[in-house]
């Protein structure tokens, strides 16, 4: 899911941008390595929620008690499912405005230190037009981290929910539309490097877009069936 949402677009952009210039191809080296970084460097927030919120289900809170013929058995503890609904919800949302400010942070860095990261990550500081094909890519491409950073958190809240359906169609609906628009932008358009990042960036964005509103959706529902929890 998540995991693979960054390498699989960017591993799209490639073969798409190697069909019209060797020069973009090799600028995109060095770019997708950074951002390979960013990504697997804070994916621990969607590792932390997946735990935490799997870690309180609210159906498993149940009490044993004793019936009038002296057997046990297990029934729900009300106020204790209504304390872990709580509890997802507000790790949630947390992961998430986290998720949103670190991404800004990370954008907003790559934005201000291109050129160094770029020289960092293997571009020769000689070779002005490698830099030249390599930054709009970088910069363009740095627009959706926030994005990413956002569905990743939100897909750790569906597998902590047992979910894992909702979060494979997501990302793979956001990796068709990457595929099309690297195509016809790339390829039909000549937009090279610069339209391989602005399909990636629209993926991005829809999915996590997208992931919000089934989330809502989710939440709502999870409400109104957790309302007797709420009015214990």
């Amino acid at each position: 899911g998540g995991m693979l949402l960054d390498p699989i677009m960017s591993l799209i952009d490639t073969a798409c941008v190697g069909q019209v210039s060797t020069t973009a191809l090799a600028a995109m080296a060095p770019c997708t390595s950074i951002f390979q970084f960013a990504f697997f460097a804070f994916f621990f927030l969607s590792a932390a929620t997946t735990n935490l919120v799997a870690g309180n289900p609210p159906e498993g809170a149940t009490v044993v008690t004793v019936d009038e013929y002296g057997e046990k058995k297990k029934v729900m503890d009300w106020k204790e499912a209504a304390k872990r609904v709580d509890f997802n919800e507000r790790v949630v949302s947390s992961a998430s405005l986290l998720a949103v400010v670190l991404g800004s942070m990370v954008t907003m860095s790559l934005i201000r230190f291109s050129d160094p990261l770029l020289k960092l990550a293997g571009i020769p500081a000689t070779n002005a037009a490698l830099l030249n094909a390599a930054r709009p890519y970088l910069l363009i491409r740095a627009m959706g981290i926030p994005f990413v950073f956002l569905a990743t958190v939100l897909q750790g809240s569906s597998l902590g929910r047992g979910d894992a359906w909702r979060p494979l169609k997501i990302f793979g609906a956001a990796g068709v539309v990457n595929l099309v628009g690297d195509v016809w932008l790339t390829l039909f358009k000549g937009w090279g490097a610069t339209g391989a990042a602005t399909a990636t960036v629209a993926a991005q964005i829809g999915a996590a877009i997208y992931y919000i509103i089934t989330s809502t959706r989710l939440d709502k529902s999870v409400e109104e069936s957790s309302k007797p929890l709420r009015d214990v």
